[in-house]
Formats: C-alpha cells, structure tokens, sequence
C-alpha cells in the first residue's frame, strides 16, 4: 500500500532547506503547511488506482507545488481561511489532470503542463475570492517558482556559457591540430586530428537530437493542454438542472464541483448509457451558508449542506480506536446515515485511517442520487426519440421501426426512465428495445415490462 512518510521526511528537509531568506523566521509556518497538506495528499492518493510508483511521483509533484504556492500565499498577505481552500483546490486540480495524463506522455512535459495549469487554476480562484483588486494584484504577482527557476537557470546559464567556451577551445585546438597535421601527416599527429574532428561532428548530432526532442516535448505539451482543458465541456447544451448555492461556497462550486459535474455526467454516459443536461451553478445570497439546493426544471429535487472547513465521514465507516465524542464535529444526516463534519486537521491527525469525502465529493454524491432517482423528469421525450435513432444507426433500423410503430414514445420514455431509476444501465438500448418489443406484444404493461428487464438484469425489485 502507498505510504509516502519514509520519503516525507527528505521532502521536509528540501523544503526548509530552500525557503527563501526573506522568510527564515516563517519556517516552522511553510513547514507545517507542506506537510499537512502533503498527508492530506497521500490519503487522495490511496483512493486512486494508481501504480506505487506513479503516486509517489505525483506526491512529489504535489509537495513542491504545496511548498511554492504556501510562500506566495503567505506574501500576498491572503486570509489564512482562504489558504487551506487554495491549497486544497490546487492538489485537487493536479490528481485531476495527472488521473488523465500519466500513463500517456512524458514525465518531463507532465511537469511542464502541471506548472501551467496549477497557475491557471490559482489565477482563476484569487480572481473569484471576495477580497480587494489591491489584494488580488498583490497575489497574482507572487511566483515564488519563477523566483527559483530563476535562480538555478543562472547556474544553468553558467554551466552552458563553460561548456561553449570548452567547445570553442577545442575548435581553435583543431585548427592548430590541422595546420599542424599538414606538416605532420605521417605522425601521430595526423589520428588526433581525426579524433578532434570526431569530437566535433559528435557535438553536432547531440544538439541536432536534442532540437527533436524540444520539439516533441512541445507537441505534447499542447497536446496535455487540450487533454487538460474541461472549458469545451460547459458548451454543452440544455441547462435543465440548476443548483444554487450559498455565498460562502461558491467559489468551491466554481473550482471544485463543476469539473465533477463534468465527470459525473461522463460517468453516467459512459456507465449507465444515461444523458443528463447541463448543470448551470449560482450563488443565491437568501440561502443559509452551506446549504445549496437541487432544482429540476424549476421544481426543488432537493437540498443539503457542505462545509467547506470541513470533511465529512460516515459514523458507521470510523476505524481505529477513536473517541468521535473527544473531537469538534458537526452532525448531519445523509442518505439516512449519520455523518459528522470534522475540521481537517483532525481528519489528518486523529482519523488517518477513516475513508473521508471532501465537501466536493459529497455535493457529487448527492446529486448523482437525485437525478438518478428522478430520471422520469430529466429523461425527455427528445432523449428517447435520440435512443430510437441510435438503436436505427448502430444497431436495427428494423426493431426502431416496429418498436416506433407499436409502442408510444411516452410508453418507450416511461420504461427507460425507472430502468434508469432502478440502477440498471440502459447503454445495451438495442438489447432493451428487443425485449421491450418482445414483451409488449405479449401485453405486458409498462411496470411488468420494467420489472422483467430488471430480472433480466439480476436486479431485486
């Protein structure tokens, strides 16, 4: 199992090592965010089906990221509630990118995409926090990683301008070696010219092949970027399902919930064959903070809270010997389960072997109950005209025709809506439209239909 605390110590020492001189007596500070939030890291990690060896090289990534982005956070003079959210985002937005990239490219344009988009992800949450323009500027100019490379490029620059230098010595040698070779062409003079002019042609080719490589590392940086971006997602149409929040979780569901509505609504596609509208999100000043509400076509589907200070666990999945009285929570139900909100340090220190949701995650939970158990509203007339042209095109153009024919659109919408609402995927629609056929011409009625796919499906009504 993936446990990064034998390499967290070097780590901790590389980060005190290279914090900056104007920050010496805020070590213990940098310090200690590098590494909760690198705990914090590895316990994401674990959830996920990387190899060991891939999560380590993420946590590395991470860390140094987390190390970086602490100082300029702490330079910009930002809330210290803010912080711990920025942070949280960006470690978030990284496994994100990283789940779809890392068995795909290259570690070395990995590295390079993740620099751009943790500042694209950290520009887009200082210009959404509720603070000053004066303060935003002031953040937006810290780059403590600029400030680094900086430091170590002029060590590059150095080593580059030696070796040039040794490069033109060994020219100015091989001409001498030339004019001298001519005088001397019998002699062993003659072999070192040709080991110098060696030397040369070799140099030639390194630099040749090196301009291939920066050119493949570019190609798959724009690559990594287009496979990174989620924007082209939010052109989807139909905004059917909308979500309002409280003002004080807006800005989670910017960052962190709309690209998990995104890959909630791929998931279901995907898995369950189920096509579900967009999602538009707003902030409505009237709710209480943490709350947010589901609305389906205008109509309340449900509601909840999340608080963003906070994860969540489930009583019943808290492991180890662990007094739950003993630690600040906060109690609330889900899914009729009692939960408790439990503030993150805690979750690190004194929970480190209880599965935990962060607030994003247990937003998607819910939500992908409530569309699922209310199918019958979301799944339109439109959509089931789409799953008979998908049944012509890719499957019979026959069974569309006699199941268009004989059984009503509303009758075709009604069963696959509680087929969808009983868990059962419909993404086999050609196979379902068989036995739906089949089934109504032995006059079953719709809820029979339903229910002998289910049986079909092993599914216990």
């Amino acid at each position: 199992m993936f446990d990064a605390k034998h390499i967290l110590p070097e780590i901790i020492k590389q980060a005190h090592n290279f914090i900056p001189g104007d920050l010496e007596d805020k070590k213990a500070y940098i310090i200690e965010k590098v590494n909760f939030y690198s705990l914090f890291a590895e316990k994401l990690l674990k959830n996920i089906n990387f190899s060991e060896e891939q999560k380590f090289f993420i946590f590395q990534i991470i860390s140094e990221w987390v190390f970086h982005k602490t100082i300029d956070l702490y330079r910009s003079k930002i809330k210290e509630e803010y912080i711990g959210e920025i942070l949280e985002i960006i470690i978030q937005h990284i496994i994100t990118i990283l789940t779809q990239s890392v068995n795909q490219f290259e570690r070395q344009a990995i590295i390079k995409i993740v620099e751009k988009e943790v500042e694209k992800i950290y520009n887009n949450v200082i210009n959404k926090l509720p603070i000053t323009e004066g303060e935003k500027a002031e953040a937006l100019k810290q780059s403590n990683i600029d400030n680094f490379s900086t430091s170590n490029k002029k060590k590059i620059t150095t080593s580059i301008i030696n070796i040039l230098s040794w490069i033109i010595i060994a020219v100015i040698y091989a001409n001498t070696v030339l004019y001298i070779g001519n005088y001397f062409k019998n002699s062993i003079f003659y072999y070192v010219i040709i080991i110098c002019c060696t030397v040369v042609i070799f140099n030639k080719y390194i630099s040749h092949k090196y301009a291939i490589e920066q050119e493949k590392l570019k190609k798959s940086q724009k690559e990594l970027i287009e496979l990174a971006s989620t924007d082209k997602f939010y052109n989807l149409n139909c905004d059917e399902i909308n979500i309002e929040v409280g003002k004080n979780i807006i800005n989670l569901a910017i960052t962190m919930i709309l690209p998990k509505i995104i890959s909630l609504r791929t998931l279901l596609a995907e898995e369950k064959g189920y096509i579900i509208p967009k999602v538009t999100v707003k902030d409505n000043v009237n709710l209480e903070e943490n709350t947010y509400n589901v609305y389906l076509h205008g109509i309340k589907a449900g509601s909840g809270k999340i608080f963003i200070d906070r994860y969540m666990i489930f009583e019943d999945e808290i492991k180890g010997e662990v007094n739950i009285d003993d630690i600040d929570k906060i109690e609330e139900t889900l899914f009729d389960k009692k939960v408790y909100w439990i503030k993150k340090y805690d979750i690190i220190q004194k929970l480190n072997q209880t599965k935990f949701l962060m607030p994003a995650d247990v937003f998607i939970m819910y939500l992908k109950k409530v569309v699922i158990e209310n199918a019958d509203k979301i799944l339109s007339l439109k959509d089931t005209y789409n799953y008979i042209t998908t049944v012509k095109d890719n499957y019979s153009d026959k069974i569309a025709e006699k199941i268009s024919n004989e059984v009503d659109i509303a009758d075709i919408q009604y069963i696959l809506s509680n087929l969808i609402k009983k868990n059962i995927s419909v993404k086999n629609i050609g196979y379902i439209f068989e036995q739906i056929y089949k089934l109504n011409r032995n006059n079953f009625t719709n809820d029979k239909i339903v229910c002998e796919i289910s049986k079909m499906y092993e599914i216990d009504d």
